[in-house]
């Protein structure tokens, strides 16, 4: 079984989280208008003012906020998430909505976590970046063949794609760096006499 790390390292990405919460109503049948921004900010509204079910625990629309949440606080009363409360001035999320409340956070800047560092020397990289720069250069990882170790890699010329492969020990959850380096500057150790 060979092992692409190019693609792995494509995979994993890091990126930043928006502290900004945002939330919605996950799972309820809702027209598409509950889940547009000013809709979004109604619930974090009805969140930062704790109007969840329980007593004095209301949300009073005021201000800007009237002509802004009025339709959206009315589609999530329809629905059943939202109850009003007080002569119908005052809002409160049902247990229903409260079930149905969802968290997130938004994500952007992506970028590859796994990748080589710029500017490391090849020896002071780590065992990861190091399996990196070798599947960057056509190495393919195996596993270590049981009672017959593979074939010496020859360390000067141009290899083929059968002859690119490095192992590893099945069961064993870390690769020696001097290895993997040595690999890297197979040539490098031939014109310095170093035969593997």
């Amino acid at each position: 079984m060979g092992v692409d790390f190019a693609k792995l390292s494509q995979n994993f990405m890091k990126c930043n989280v928006n502290q900004k919460r945002e939330y919605v109503f996950d799972g309820e049948p809702l027209p598409q208008t509950a889940y547009e921004p000013d809709a979004r900010a109604c619930l974090a509204e009805l969140v930062r003012s704790d109007a969840i079910p329980g007593p004095s625990c209301l949300y009073k629309l005021l201000g800007d906020n009237v002509s802004r949440f009025k339709r959206h606080l009315e589609t999530f009363v329809k629905a059943q998430l939202v109850r009003r409360v007080g002569g119908g001035e005052y809002y409160q999320m049902t247990p229903r909505g409260l079930n149905a409340l969802r968290s997130r956070v938004v994500c952007d800047e992506f970028i590859p976590c796994l990748n080589v560092r710029p500017g490391v020397a090849l020896e002071d990289q780590t065992i990861w970046e190091l399996m990196l720069q070798l599947g960057g250069q056509g190495w393919q990882a195996e596993i270590m063949p049981r009672g017959k170790p593979p074939a010496a890699v020859k360390t000067v010329g141009v290899l083929s794609d059968a002859e690119r492969k490095w192992f590893y020990a099945q069961r064993t959850l870390t690769v020696p760096h001097s290895y993997l380096l040595a690999l890297l500057t197979r040539e490098e150790l031939h014109k310095r006499g170093i035969l593997f």
